[in-house]
């Protein structure tokens, strides 16, 4: 069996890209989720100072001591925001429950749209500010990201380039 080849693409040349440019990348992507399925992508606009503090943060919110970090933990909300220890969630099929903790952050609507009612707001670690202003500066950039990368699939499949901006628009990922 051989290894597939996942390509290397470059967002940046179709965020800033001519038109020709920005339909290769449409075309490049496509092929390879034909392909493989899967993509890497470069210049995507996450500085690697940005990706440091994200991860020193995180790392300073999860040394945490547990009855801080459980100050955050809203059952009600079973793990949409805020923290999540370790027992809470278990594998499909699985009988032991998962070692894991996370911290969930979710969109924050600031347009007037109703959906906002429908999701919690995000959990403030007051202990860490730098944490709650990387977390956010890194989930914007993201959605930012996945909007570009839609619209070269939509691109890609000859639909209108806006095609999935409704269906993503103030979403929860």
């Amino acid at each position: 069996m051989s290894t597939p080849y996942i390509p290397r693409l470059d967002l940046g040349s179709y965020i800033n890209g001519t038109e020709e440019e920005r339909k290769k990348f449409s075309d490049e992507l496509g092929r390879a989720f034909n392909d493989s399925g899967f993509v890497t992508i470069t210049n995507h606009g996450l500085s690697q100072e940005l990706i440091d503090k994200l991860y020193e943060n995180i790392k300073a919110a999860f040394s945490l001591p547990v009855e801080t970090k459980r100050k955050y933990e809203k059952p009600e909300l079973a793990g949409q925001r805020g923290y999540t220890s370790a027992g809470k969630e278990t594998a499909k099929g699985a009988k032991t429950p998962d070692l894991k903790e996370f911290w969930q952050i979710g969109q924050e609507v600031t347009d007037g749209d109703p959906v906002k009612n429908e999701y919690p707001d995000n959990e403030v670690l007051e202990e860490l500010p730098e944490f709650n202003k990387v977390t956010g500066d890194i989930y914007k950039k993201l959605e930012e990201n996945g909007t570009h990368l839609l619209r070269a699939i939509a691109t890609y499949l000859e639909l209108p380039i806006d095609y999935f901006d409704k269906h993503v628009h103030n979403g929860n990922s």
